[in-house]
């Protein structure tokens, strides 16, 4: 089994930290995972783009290149990456985000954004929530190795923080 997983938003949405802690989550559980960061000069504001491939075997070949998930919170992301998608690729996007360009493409609209603004009233644990809803979606990883990833990349002053929005996006599927 191979995946291919892309991230993308505006930078200061934490889009590589995301990638970072799903890769760790990963090798985590012994899984083979190649990493790849793209960022616009700007540190933010400007595009911001992850990639992460998981597999149980040798990967050849380091790139995303048709992504099965996406995980999109930005309208500028979905507007420049969904058309390029194929239609086999499940994306995740923020509820905000006009996705009606996105006809033929499987969609999955979560309000996480404005989860997370009510919860923590700032949208700074939005990558978080977002990625609790991707692995649910997903099950490339469990839920166990994602937090446990969270715990070792992401310890310190927002770790209970960050717990909790994994813990809201594992729920916010559910609904």
């Amino acid at each position: 089994m191979i995946q291919q997983f892309r991230f993308a938003g505006t930078g200061g949405q934490g889009i590589g930290v995301m990638g970072v802690v799903f890769a760790e989550a990963g090798v985590l559980e012994g899984k083979e995972v190649a990493f790849s960061q793209s960022y616009g000069p700007e540190a933010r504001g400007g595009a911001s783009r992850t990639d992460v491939i998981i597999s149980d075997s040798y990967i050849y070949y380091p790139r995303v290149t048709e992504p099965d998930f996406m995980v999109i919170l930005s309208q500028a992301s979905f507007d420049r990456y969904v058309k390029k998608s194929d239609s086999n690729c499940i994306t995740i996007v923020d509820a905000s985000i006009d996705t009606e360009d996105g006809e033929g493409i499987s969609l999955i609209k979560v309000a996480i954004i404005d989860t997370t603004l009510k919860e923590f009233k700032k949208p700074v644990f939005s990558n978080f929530l977002a990625l609790g809803v991707l692995v649910k979606v997903s099950q490339s990883v469990s839920c166990k190795s994602l937090e446990e990833a969270v715990k070792r990349r992401m310890g310190g002053k927002y770790l209970i923080e960050n717990l909790k929005a994994l813990s809201i996006g594992f729920e916010l599927i559910n609904k």
